[in-house]
């Protein structure tokens, strides 16, 4: 536990600097002037007048451009290795912390379901811990029209059909899944400041690994 503990920890300083960054930016946008711009960096331990440890302003812009991306977890592994297990433990950890977080949770395991049935590829914001009672629903029980006592029943996953429990069947519809799931995120996440801000977690299937090279390679770029 105490690796994973770690881990949201370094995934919490990329939140942090991503929200900075955020509000930076909404602060140049909205025309407040410079003043609460070069406030907000400062509150981040940014040097002033470029005399800073990170060198010249050119430089350490660029370096601050790339430390200031949201946590982006592509989670791979072999049978049972406890993938599902590290994905739920780490959106728990982000979602129970002091600051505000709604990350991005994408399964694309179609053996498990997720968050609905087996057969199937999901992603959705997740604003409250994950159950884990039942294996029958690994990831919660999302909303319906009846009334339930779980706190996930206030899920409302975006969810595509693929039809099989195992991507070796078809590869390549898993692929194009992927890539439509995945343009369908970020349009999700260019209108959700909050969810944008706290990142990705994708859990992948265990025969990701078992697939032939090829598609094993595209499937990993497309997620």
């Amino acid at each position: 536990m105490a690796a994973y503990a770690n881990l949201h920890l370094a995934f919490e300083q990329m939140r942090v600097r991503a929200r900075r960054a955020e509000r930076r930016d909404a602060a140049e946008q909205d025309g407040t002037g410079p003043d609460n711009a070069i406030g907000l960096i400062q509150q981040g331990g940014g040097g002033g007048g470029g005399s800073g440890s990170g060198g010249g302003g050119g430089a350490s812009g660029g370096d601050d451009d790339e430390d200031e991306e949201p946590p982006r977890v592509l989670i791979v592994g072999p049978e049972h290795s406890g993938k599902t297990t590290a994905c739920k433990l780490l959106v728990n950890y982000a979602v129970r912390g002091t600051a505000a977080c709604s990350p991005l949770y994408v399964n694309l395991d179609p053996s498990d379901g997720g968050f609905t049935i087996p057969g199937t590829v999901s992603a959705c914001v997740i604003d409250s811990p994950l159950p884990t009672s039942s294996p029958a629903n690994p990831l919660g029980i999302t909303a319906t029209s009846a009334p339930t006592a779980l706190s996930s029943s206030k899920l409302t996953p975006l969810v595509h059909w693929y039809g099989h429990t195992d991507v070796k069947k078809n590869a390549g519809l898993m692929e194009h899944l992927i890539r439509v799931l995945n343009e369908e995120c970020q349009e999700r996440l260019e209108i959700d400041a909050l969810a944008r801000t706290s990142g990705i977690i994708i859990d992948t299937p265990a025969n990701f690994t078992a697939v032939p090279m090829q598609d094993k390679f595209a499937l990993v770029k497309a997620a």
